[in-house]
């Protein structure tokens, strides 16, 4: 019997007409059987092997050290897949008592959350080592104060384990419901004391200060332009500005006493931006150089120094934290500490995959500890990379 006549069997037999008023069969979606999916007996049957190693082969556990034997799992694998052969996920589920499946809760909502790309990346990659899979929990900002809705979607995830990458309010009115449910998690770029894998931004804020100290730069300012403060500020914002007050206090350098950057009140947020950096260039002093919080406030502050007449960087020299190279998609000449949000992810992930595996109440006391994660990497106003200086 010729293979593709044995393939054939695999499929159901489509039902005669009955009738003279039903339709054509194939085009009424409700008389259209669909394919018979083959288990591994009819495979085995196909190929002329036990299914023992069909499910070996299919499975990546067969040991295909000689010729013969990859050939012959080669074979199997084209059967299978020309059968339309798909693993019974619920099976292996059942025997294994684990999905292999991850989730990732954030609120992706304009100007709430922000999800970096490289992120997701690092994720991805821990998990695809180990034949993890990602699914995205992308929660609505206000249902995460719904009374019941986190608890009601955490019990419905058919997942084993939980990365939560929160906006800022959301971590401070959240937090318990997380941290008193039973489902392996970790918190993900939010600051909290345990169980949080986070940019070392005290860290960052030191590369950037001893970059442009090797520029030849010794007064060394801090720029934001805040549209949240107090306790519905994110961690990065503080920790920044902390983070460049101790380098400079580390080399005995003076920290500059310029007027704090105003809340937005009701004036237009474009006019804001402009008046507020306006002002910081206004009295900057002697400054030569500025660490700005992110992209925005970098390109706001060039762009200032720009309207009077300052040039960027001989007269005032800019660097700031992004997680892509801001000269490369900009033009503006700016250096960026790369915020090494892949290697957070990556770390998340395979510390979150320690916790999955770890016994019921015998987890290893360092897995509930916060990770801080150094930043490595500088982009260079050529938009070329160079590892970061070493801290003293």
């Amino acid at each position: 019997m010729r293979f593709s006549e044995s393939l054939a069997g695999l499929i159901r037999p489509m039902p005669a007409r009955t009738r003279k008023s039903d339709p054509p069969i194939g085009r009424h979606p409700a008389r259209t059987l669909p394919r018979a999916t083959p288990t591994l007996d009819e495979i085995a049957r196909l190929a002329g092997v036990s299914a023992g190693t069909v499910s070996r082969v299919l499975n990546g556990k067969n040991k295909e050290n000689r010729s013969a034997i990859a050939k012959r799992s080669e074979r199997i694998r084209r059967i299978a897949e020309e059968a339309g052969y798909r693993p019974n996920t619920a099976a292996r589920t059942m025997a294994s008592g684990k999905f292999k499946l991850i989730a990732l809760m954030t609120c992706g909502e304009i100007d709430v959350d922000w999800v970096p790309v490289p992120l997701l990346h690092g994720i991805q990659e821990a998990l695809h080592a180990n034949k993890q899979r990602l699914i995205l929990n992308d929660v609505p900002a206000k249902r995460f104060d719904e009374a019941g809705f986190i608890p009601r979607l955490l019990r419905e995830n058919a997942v084993d384990g939980l990365l939560v990458h929160p906006n800022t309010n959301v971590t401070i009115s959240a937090a318990p419901t997380f941290e008193r449910q039973s489902l392996p998690w970790l918190w993900v770029n939010a600051g909290r004391e345990t169980r949080s894998i986070d940019p070392d931004e005290d860290h960052g804020a030191g590369v950037l200060v001893n970059f442009l100290l090797e520029r030849g730069r010794r007064h060394i300012g801090y720029f934001r332009l805040s549209r949240a403060s107090g306790e519905g500020d994110h961690f990065s914002g503080p920790a920044r500005l902390a983070g460049v007050h101790n380098a400079l206090n580390a080399h005995d350098l003076p920290i500059p006493k310029l007027e704090p950057v105003r809340k937005i009140g009701t004036t237009n947020e474009v006019f804001f931006w402009r008046d507020e950096a306006d002002r910081f260039v206004q009295q900057r002093g002697e400054l030569d150089s500025v660490v700005c919080y992110e992209m925005a406030d970098a390109v706001a502050l060039h762009s200032a120094a720009m309207r009077h007449g300052l040039r960027v960087p001989e007269d005032l020299e800019i660097a700031c934290f992004h997680d892509d190279k801001i000269h490369m998609h900009t033009g503006i000449p700016v250096t960026t500490a790369l915020i090494p949000f892949r290697e957070v992810g990556r770390t998340a992930a395979e510390r979150l995959m320690k916790l999955i595996d770890a016994e019921p109440g015998h987890v290893d006391p360092s897995l509930e500890e916060r990770v801080r994660v150094p930043y490595h990497r500088l982009c260079l106003l050529d938009s070329s990379e160079r590892n970061a200086p070493n801290l003293p």
